[in-house]
């Protein structure tokens, strides 16, 4: 397939998915199950796979037919995954050989969200690291990535960054994915990355009050009263933190000093796994998030005083996803905590 032009590529890759040459089959049909603190999430370890694409896919063989694990593909779209996958350079003189591995966040959501590589990759990791898994683990090239692993004791020669190599692994563990919502129903498995990420770091005296900002350009959910909201939180005591300015480990100390956090929901509310227990949480939704679980997860965890607020109301609401401050039950929630 080197030389193929793009289009050729496109039309084989379409008529391999038409005529059923690429199949879709569980890891469980050739690997034996290793059982973990999750239960829904055991690993199966599957001898002989080629990781390939990016996102990242499994296959069984770089040749009709393919055998494609389910695990890499298993979300909504995924037959797109697989003809993109289907038209990648499947050359075997390509591939890089690893002994035994784990590749984190195959799926695109994981791939380049924060917080679903906190809920959703991470996690597997620290199990992994639990049941005694020794190999590598591959990783999108996102530096949050690498920046976690160290920070549960993964030693940096342990950490690969996948960008479009083709792997051949002779031990692939794959685990199946399990959406980061589910954890509500396992707190404690977050509970234990909690612990691994705090391993190597002294708390500090919770006396923060952090506004976590995503008010810069090009950022969705943007607070759009801002001014008005900020001089409303800063008679609490609140100051202005992005996260982005600072590095995995300074984010983890940082937090186990906030015993408050409010702002715009968004991942940088995974850093509320690290404040004290029954800390103050007060994210803020647009109308059309207002189901969003974001950090609810840490908050039955921890036991935060968990306090969502929305806008007064739906109707004629003409800000999308950005967010009207709802000032009143702001200043209302806030004199009650800390009057």
């Amino acid at each position: 397939m080197r030389h193929l032009p793009d289009w050729l590529r496109r039309q084989r890759a379409q008529q391999l998915v038409n005529w059923g040459r690429a199949r879709i089959v569980a890891a469980a049909s050739f690997g034996d199950a290793i059982e973990t603190a999750h239960p829904e999430s055991p690993f199966h370890v599957v001898p002989g796979v080629y990781v390939a694409g990016r996102p990242a896919v499994f296959t069984r063989a770089l040749d009709p037919p393919f055998d494609i694990i389910e695990e890499s593909v298993g979300y909504p779209g995924q037959h797109g995954m697989v003809k993109r996958f289907l038209r990648e350079d499947l050359q075997p003189a390509r591939a890089r050989a690893l002994d035994s591995a784990i590749c984190l966040g195959p799926q695109p959501h994981i791939y380049d969200s924060f917080w679903h590589w906190m809920h959703e990759a991470l996690v597997q990791a620290v199990l992994a690291e639990e049941i005694g898994f020794t190999g590598v683990y591959i990783v999108p090239p996102q530096s949050y990535a690498r920046e976690t692993l160290m920070q549960i004791g993964v030693a940096p020669e342990r950490i690969v960054v996948h960008a479009g190599q083709l792997w051949k692994v002779a031990r692939l563990y794959v685990a199946p994915h399990v959406a980061g919502g589910r954890l509500l129903h396992y707190p404690e498995v977050l509970g234990r990355v909690r612990t691994a990420m705090l391993r190597k770091v002294t708390p500090r005296k919770a006396r923060d009050r952090v506004y976590i900002s995503r008010n810069r350009p090009n950022v969705p959910r943007q607070i759009v009263n801002e001014t008005e909201f900020k001089g409303l939180i800063g008679k609490f005591g609140f100051r202005e933190y992005f996260c982005e300015d600072h590095s995995i480990a300074e984010q983890v100390e940082f937090f186990t000093g906030c015993e408050a956090a409010i702002g715009s929901h968004g991942a940088g509310f995974a850093n509320t796994l690290y404040m004290p227990e029954r800390s103050l949480v007060v994210p803020l939704y647009p109308p059309m998030r207002q189901e969003s679980g974001g950090s609810l997860v840490e908050a039955r965890l921890l036991r935060h005083r968990f306090h969502p607020v929305l806008p007064y109301t739906h109707a004629g609401y003409a800000h999308g996803d950005d967010v009207v401050a709802n000032l009143d039950l702001i200043e209302v929630i806030l004199e009650r905590e800390f009057s």
